[in-house]
């Protein structure tokens, strides 16, 4: 699907100094397609005999959303920026990320060409930042989601109330380092997210890192690795793959993956590591650990026509 940007130049006097230059867009996706199941389980608890099915579904390369992105010139190199992306379902109208306006992404923050950014509000972890660009849902999108997104590499995941910030890149290298607080009186650490990320890009190769750590994920009201109300449908534990582990008294992610360019074609690999340990209020003791790997590659046979193909195998 394409993106579509408006650019709208506005310029801003500002007393005792030189005028800004501002500019806010707004994009979007709206993607639909026939998806076809040759063995859908039926019930509530998919218990229920397979049959085929074939519908109308909504975000199968790329989530339908729409979004406003901003930005204003400070001066020296230093500019002000936000983001607001809703997400939507094409075939019923419906609110995506649990019923939330902004539930994409919402952020505010700085941005300089020298420092890199720093951002605030709820927003996507390191490893999704580093990771997710070399990961298979980057080149087809959800046919190439790993099981359950249970590794944090298909972008299901935000934090709530986070601070983040991302460098600027040093001959081929990004990182940064995200810290989401957990909103409990008294206590810095509890129900807290934290990720760190980096990468390296040069030519066809490119090549990403990252490690994501969540604590109390599902002790109290609210599940910080995606900062969601029990009962709605934006989390990590929103899958037949990992549910049986939503009351982990923490949760954490590593992961890395690589890609090669070769102009016509793109190569890639990647690995998780994803463990749940189990604290007093758990309803399973010990920890839980679950390793994943992948290949794939993509072939664009024409500007318009591409093939894609991939393996994922998850114990």
């Amino acid at each position: 699907m394409k993106k579509h940007l408006i650019s709208t130049p506005i310029l801003l006097s500002l007393a005792g100094t030189a005028a800004a230059q501002s500019s806010v867009a707004l994009y979007g996706i709206v993607d639909a397609g026939i998806t076809y199941r040759s063995n859908e389980r039926t019930g509530s608890t998919g218990a229920g005999q397979g049959h085929s099915n074939a519908a109308v579904t909504s975000g199968n390369l790329s989530g339908s959303r729409w979004g406003l992105r901003g930005k204003e010139e400070l001066g020296n190199g230093l500019a002000a920026i936000f983001v607001l992306e809703d997400g939507f379902d094409i075939t019923n109208g419906t609110e995506g990320q649990g019923g939330r306006l902004f539930g994409r992404q919402a952020f505010v923050g700085l941005a300089d060409t020298q420092y890199g950014s720093l951002t605030m509000g709820r927003q996507y972890t390191s490893l999704d930042d580093f990771v997710g660009p070399v990961a298979p849902v980057s080149a087809i999108g959800g046919f190439g989601a790993h099981p359950g997104d249970i590794d944090d590499l298909d972008q299901t995941t935000r934090v709530d109330n986070s601070i983040k910030y991302t460098s600027k890149k040093y001959a081929g290298f990004t990182f940064g380092a995200l810290y989401g607080f957990g909103g409990q009186a008294g206590s810095l650490k509890s129900q807290n997210t934290w990720s760190v990320g980096g990468s390296y890009a040069h030519g066809p190769l490119q090549v990403g890192v990252g490690y994501e750590h969540s604590d109390n994920s599902k002790t109290g009201p609210k599940d910080p690795t995606s900062g969601k109300w029990q009962g709605t449908y934006d989390g990590t534990f929103n899958s037949s793959i990992n549910e049986g582990f939503a009351s982990a008294q923490s949760q954490q992610v590593v992961a890395a993956g690589a890609t090669w360019d070769f102009g016509p074609a793109i190569v890639g690999a990647n690995y998780s590591n994803v463990q749940y340990k189990a604290g007093a209020n758990s309803l399973y003791s010990g920890t839980a650990t679950f390793n994943i790997a992948g290949l794939f590659g993509m072939w664009k046979v024409q500007p318009h026509i591409h093939l894609f193909a991939g393996y994922s195998y998850t114990r």
